[in-house]
């Protein structure tokens, strides 16, 4: 996929001020939030140091993990679903007129599970996906999905989890849609080369995800 079309879907529209751009890019807008995530946390040292206590990770991989799941926060806005709710848009954007993409589903409940039907499974061989020594891979896949409720979810509030399946997902994503999203791993992918860090129990490391969340 040619990595321009990335930008043919927007993460923020309709903007307050009526001399803004008429959208923000989907890319864009993941960036801010991790950049502004990194921010917070450096600038509230105790809560920084909380993460760090209940992951049993260094203060500077808390921060590399957190600037990462920032960025992963809006998958579900890939959906076409998603990018038919401003009909001007997705047409000047990606010249789509009269979407037939279900929007049924809220975007942050479609980003966690497309993260875990399709991208999780991709990407377990990469070295942080990897389960740190003592640890099953069951286990490390169920905090992984700890924190990615805690990111995808919005407001405090974690994506619903009513059994929805594959089929309900590729009612909402296109094939392009997939692999934008799949392009947008891949731009960060570096961070997902550093080897997963030794953690406490499971229990702890799920009170940290809500505590993020």
């Amino acid at each position: 996929m040619d990595k321009e079309n990335l930008f043919s879907y927007w993460g923020k529209a309709r903007p307050a001020d009526p001399n803004s751009p008429a959208y923000h890019p989907l890319p864009y807008h993941c960036l801010d939030v991790a950049a502004v995530g990194e921010v917070y946390l450096k600038r509230h040292p105790r809560l920084l140091d909380f993460l760090a206590k209940k992951t049993g990770a260094p203060l500077e991989l808390v921060l590399e993990w957190v600037r990462l799941l920032l960025f992963l926060h809006d998958l579900g806005k890939f959906s076409q679903g998603f990018q038919g709710q401003n009909p001007g848009l997705l047409k000047a954007l990606q010249g789509i007129e009269n979407s037939k993409a279900s929007y049924s589903i809220r975007h942050d409940t479609l980003g966690y599970m497309a993260w875990e039907e399709w991208l999780q499974p991709e990407l377990e061989e990469r070295p942080l996906l990897q389960p740190p020594k003592g640890i099953g891979h069951r286990a490390w896949g169920d905090a992984w999905s700890a924190w990615m409720r805690s990111v995808t979810g919005h407001h405090g509030v974690p994506p619903d989890e009513r059994g929805y399946d594959p089929h309900a997902l590729a009612l909402h994503f296109t094939e392009q849609d997939q692999q934008a999203m799949q392009e947008h791993v891949k731009s960060i992918s570096f961070l997902l080369e550093v080897k997963a860090f030794a953690w406490d129990p499971p229990s702890n490391f799920q009170d940290a995800a809500k505590i993020l969340s």
